[in-house]
């Protein structure tokens, strides 16, 4: 069976598309059937191990609204800001590993010209970082 992503996801829809995708291939786990087969105890049901229950389901980020997306990113923002710089915690580089996956070649050009003007009266981001675009946004959202 191949992977939604495989066969285009459904990055169609937008930001919601992409977390639909990460959500149903969780839902439907090729491994939760192969640990099935594998399993030396029967009685453990290795479809529960690896499949999310529904509460799990329930709060996955697919089902967040605004506020609360922006309120995560916030506070994933203001935990990444508090992060030791020199030597970088591991977090941190995770956090830029991919970054061109996430935010493109700059995720400045994305954003409406106006915004753009304003954003870099008070500090200068760098197109290319997660932690910027993740700055940006609280710094919009909290300030000026």
């Amino acid at each position: 069976m191949k992977d939604l992503k495989s066969l285009g996801g459904l990055g169609h829809f937008g930001e919601e598309g992409t977390e639909a995708t990460d959500l149903i291939e969780k839902m439907l786990n090729a491994q939760a059937s192969l640990r099935c087969v594998e399993q030396p105890f029967p009685w453990i049901d290795s479809d529960r191990i690896s499949r999310p229950d529904t509460t799990s389901c329930l709060i996955h980020p697919f089902f967040w609204d605004a506020e609360r997306r922006l309120g995560f990113l916030q506070d994933a923002s203001d935990r990444f800001e508090i992060m030791c710089r020199e030597p970088r915690e591991r977090a941190l580089v995770t956090l830029e590993a991919n970054a061109s996956d996430v935010v493109g070649q700059d995720w400045r050009t994305r954003l409406d010209k106006s915004f753009q003007e304003n954003l870099g009266k008070f500090r200068k981001y760098d197109g290319k970082s997660v932690q910027d675009l993740l700055r940006a946004l609280r710094n919009k959202v909290g300030g000026p």
